[in-house]
C-alpha cells in the first residue's frame, strides 16, 4: 500500500512540476535532477509520515497557524491525503485571486 501511495504522490508532483515549468517557459530538467527529485519525494513522504505520527505537537500550534490547511487534520490517513488536500487548497486560493 505504501508503494502505491508513494507512486501516486510522485505522479502528482511530477504533473504539478511539469505544468509549472511549462507555464514559465522552462525546458526539461537536466538528467541529474531526477535523482535529486526522487530523494526529495522520499524525504517529504517520510516527513509527512512523522507529522502524522505526532499530530498532537502540530495540533498544539493550531492557534498560531495562519492557514488551517497546513495542519494535520483528523481525516488525514497518510501523506498522500495531506498533499492532495493542501494542493486542492492551493488551487482554490489561486483561482480566487
Amino acid at each position: 500500500m505504501r508503494v502505491t501511495r508513494l507512486l501516486l504522490l510522485r505522479v502528482l508532483w511530477s504533473f504539478l512540476l511539469t505544468s509549472l515549468a511549462a507555464s514559465v517557459g522552462l525546458a526539461a530538467a537536466p538528467s541529474g535532477v531526477q535523482a535529486d527529485l526522487d530523494q526529495e519525494w522520499e524525504n517529504q513522504f517520510a516527513s509527512l509520515q512523522t507529522d502524522l505520527a505526532d499530530r498532537g505537537r502540530i495540533a498544539a500550534r493550531e492557534a498560531q497557524t495562519l492557514r488551517p490547511e497546513s495542519l494535520i487534520l483528523p481525516a488525514d490517513r497518510d501523506p498522500v491525503d495531506i498533499v492532495l488536500r493542501r494542493t486542492a487548497a492551493l488551487l482554490a486560493d489561486l483561482k480566487w485571486h
